[in-house]
């Protein structure tokens, strides 16, 4: 044990002698590392680490398969097919059926709208919900059992109720009028399933107290929403398999009425899927593609500081000469040289740890409600043991590599030859491999970042087809007027609210709809006359003046008509893409179509709405629904560097009418920003990412050409003293140099493309096969790559050849 410790000693001695070599080892490595172990954080998360619900291993979502003439929909449900499998089903121990919605809160300041989660009592003991004050739901209550108790979020808590435990027994009354008790407070620390609404939630309410169903509302068959899912785990030694033949056994039994219900539809089957898989949705792909990334980095600093460790053992090589010749065998050298590069490498890894630690806390910062289970990313102990491996690893790799540098056999002889030609050195082909292997992993790796940064670029250069500076989207009601008011009083109350805002001094244009510019969009079909339903497209409900306020032309035909917005016709707009869908041989204008249930004829066809989250998806296909007499929806344009605020915009228009209510306030700005925040983050990594590549590529080249070069400076220099010409050295660098960098570019740019070729299909969501970056990427990869290789022997030329000669 003392020997160890002794061993430790004489590294730390001899590393304190090389602050140079030490820093530069340790920032490389630490770098490098600190990203390795953030990406590893996050795949351990995604794929290892247990999730904190019940027993997830026999937990399973379950949602619904909608089979029509035209296409299979996956993951959109029925009310009445979700309420049938639970009346039903016999595979489940522990069911919840789920569904968040917006809701809202008319006896809290500012009356805002929250999201509500409407649940069954299994909800709570699937997702193990903490609470830090009051009980939550009966468990034996039934799903469609009727509750008038709430719970609410810590935040809510905070926020409304500044933490009281008084907060109890208050009452919370939503815009129907229906008042609920609370009774508990969901710790700040839970994590709601990330499916549903991205994981965001402000109260929980009972299933049955949702107003989409039971009740109030006879939803049908054929209206479906994606957020709603049954979750529950398989009874003891159910399978998967077994659960889908439940379900689907049992909605086939009501063949005949969702037959009935659901026009064009030839069948409904379940989807059985365990819950980790549907929680991660296509993002667990995200971080393994990370992760490939993160280990070509890696790679390149390992030949980094393989490089670093050749002039490293040109400056140990006397040292252990000299303990050789006291008498220290192979091995006891050897343990010397894994004592300095273990050392380096636990500094490396503490620093990288520490770093990753903030890289994380940023990344939270970034990525919340953008990403799954961001919350719970961090450095476990498994990440901390997978460190330590990855460095002890690196350490005795590092070693033998120092170790194949030094020729044991000849220290003796060489101690006695004054340290001339002490160590080995680097053969041309070697020196070549060196370099070809450095750019070709740098150049992969930059090829791929190209790609996804012309993916980027594409995706936020991408016309939107809409103006959203300074607009804000108003949605107003008031409760039950629909039943009040006849269709043209109503047109005219909302004609006079509409001049009303615009003699607001803060307020510039206002339109009449909704603007599709949100991260959830509604679809819809259109049927032609022949009876065939196109697939699903985003639909939005627009006045007349939306398309001139918005900056959308319309390319043929017209906007609405007054007739249309009184509905006394119904009349339609369709995007360009989506009128080549309809008719891609012919014209769509004053073709009849059925959508909404009912018969529309298309009067003018407008530009692509793109969205940013499923264009390649919905490839600018859009339709425009005349808005109709009834509703408050409005598109408000403020004058520059004017505002209002919710609560003061509700008070101006409760001086128009004391009814009014506002359900949506929100800033189009705004919303853009975070439909493109993941795509802008993505833009930067990239670019951070092929920069560090290409650094670390060009200070490796850099360090084995110098290394090699100064093993030949006594070659050199004999070459320029017989008259050697710099042009003829600069040839014999281009051999060792140029021929290797384009080798090693070419190779790596013809595999990597042929990879990504072959799996251009998984990857078209996340890379664009455009060679507006990746053709300047990799000549700016042959460029600093060629220019490291220069740097080096540019240093030889300018001394003068006898101090070659003496070795000065």
């Amino acid at each position: 044990m003392n020997r160890i410790g002794a061993q430790f000693n004489l590294a730390f001695q001899s590393l304190r002698q090389a602050p140079g070599f030490v820093f530069s080892v340790v920032t490389t490595m630490a770098f490098t590392l600190a990203i390795v172990f953030i990406v590893v954080s996050l795949v351990n998360t995604y794929f290892i680490r247990p999730l904190n619900v019940h027993d997830e291993q026999n937990l399973y979502v379950i949602e619904q398969r909608v089979t029509t003439d035209t296409d299979v929909y996956d993951g959109y449900q029925s009310y009445k097919g979700i309420i049938h499998w639970m009346r039903t089903q016999q595979s489940l121990d522990d069911a919840a059926v789920i569904s968040p919605a917006d809701i809202m809160i008319t006896s809290l300041l500012g009356e805002p709208r929250v999201i509500a989660t409407f649940a069954s009592p299994d909800y709570y003991k699937l997702f193990k919900v903490p609470l830090v004050l009051g009980q939550g739901f009966d468990s034996k209550l039934a799903f469609d059992a009727t509750s008038h108790n709430v719970l609410i979020s810590e935040q809510m808590w905070i926020r409304y109720f500044d933490r009281s435990d008084q907060v109890l027994g208050k009452t919370l009354v939503t815009q129907n009028g229906s008042t609920y008790t609370i009774t508990g407070v969901v710790s700040a620390d839970f994590e709601p399933p990330y499916m549903f609404y991205n994981g965001k939630t402000d109260i929980w309410l009972h299933f049955s107290e949702d107003p989409r169903t039971f009740n109030e509302r006879d939803n049908q068959w054929n209206s479906t929403y994606r957020s709603l899912k049954i979750v529950g785990t398989a009874k003891p030694e159910l399978t998967q398999r077994d659960i889908l033949a439940d379900f689907d056994k049992s909605i086939k039994s009501i063949k005949e009425e969702w037959l009935a219900g659901y026009p064009n539809v030839t069948d409904i089957a379940p989807i059985v899927t365990p819950f980790r898989t549907v929680e991660l949705g296509d993002k667990g792909h995200l971080s393994l593609f990370l992760l490939a990334g993160t280990l070509g980095l890696l790679l390149i600093a390992i030949l980094n500081v393989s490089n670093l460790l050749l002039s490293r053992a040109l400056a140990q090589h006397r040292n252990l000469a000299l303990q050789a010749v006291l008498g220290a065998k192979r091995r006891t050298l050897f343990i010397s040289i894994l004592a300095q590069t273990f050392l380096l490498m636990m500094a490396s890894m503490a620093s990288a740890l520490f770093m990753a630690a903030w890289g994380i806390r940023g990344f939270k910062q970034l990525t919340l409600g953008k990403l799954p289970l961001v919350s719970s990313v961090s450095i476990d102990y498994k990440v901390v043991s997978l460190a330590f491996i990855i460095c002890a690893l690196l350490a005795y790799l590092f070693a033998l590599i120092f170790a194949s540098l030094v020729n044991f056999g000849e220290l003796r002889k060489q101690l006695q030859m004054s340290g001339k030609n002490n160590g080995q050195t680097l053969s041309a082909s070697k020196t070549r491999l060196l370099v070809v292997s450095q750019v070709g992993i740098a150049t992969a790796l930059i090829v791929v970042t190209a790609f996804s940064l012309s993916k980027t670029h594409e995706t936020l250069n991408r016309p939107l087809g809409n103006d959203v500076k300074n607009r804000f989207t108003l949605s107003l009601f008031i409760p039950n007027e629909e039943t009040l008011l006849s269709a043209t009083e109503s047109a005219e109350k909302r004609e006079r609210l509409k001049q009303y805002l615009l003699a607001l001094p803060q307020i510039k244009t206002v339109s009449l709809g909704r603007s599709p510019v949100r991260r959830t969009t509604n679809s819809s079909t259109m049927t032609n006359a022949q009876g065939v339903e196109s697939i699903f497209v985003p639909q939005t409900r627009v006045g007349a003046d939306y398309f001139e306020q918005e900056g959308m032309n319309i390319l043929a035909g017209r906007t609405f008509s007054d007739a249309a917005m009184r509905e006394d016709t119904y009349e339609a707009l369709v995007s360009h893409s989506m009128a080549k869908l309809l008719e891609p041989d012919g014209d769509v204008i004053g073709k009849t179509y059925t959508g909404l249930n009912q018969q529309y004829t298309i009067v003018g066809v407008t530009e692509d709405f793109n969205h940013p989250n499923s264009f390649y998806k919905d490839l600018g296909r859009h339709i425009w629904w005349a808005f109709g007499p009834y509703g408050y929806i409005f598109i408000v344009e403020f004058e520059e560097g004017a505002s209002l605020d919710r609560e003061n915009l509700l008070d101006l228009l409760r001086e128009h009418d004391k009814r009014f209510m506002i359900w949506e306030y929100m800033s189009l700005e705004q919303e853009l920003k975070h439909m493109r925040h993941i795509d802008n983050i993505t833009l930067y990594a990239s670019y951070l990412l092929a920069a560090f590549t290409l650094m670390l590529a060009c200070v490796g080249i850099f360090g084995v050409l110098n290394y090699n070069l100064n093993t030949r400076r006594f070659e050199f220099g004999l070459r320029m003293a017989l008259g050697a010409k710099a042009g003829r050295l600069y040839r014999l660098l281009a051999r060792d140099v140029l021929l290797p960098i384009t080798i090693g570019t070419s190779l790596a740019t013809t595999l990597t493309l042929s990879i990504l070729s072959y799996y251009q299909e998984q990857l078209t969501l996340w890379l664009s096969y455009s060679p507006l970056f990746a053709i300047p990427a990799v000549l700016l990869t042959l460029l600093c790559a060629a220019l490291s290789g220069y740097w080096p022997m540019r240093k030889v030329l300018k001394h003068k050849p006898m101090h070659a000669l003496r070795n000065e």
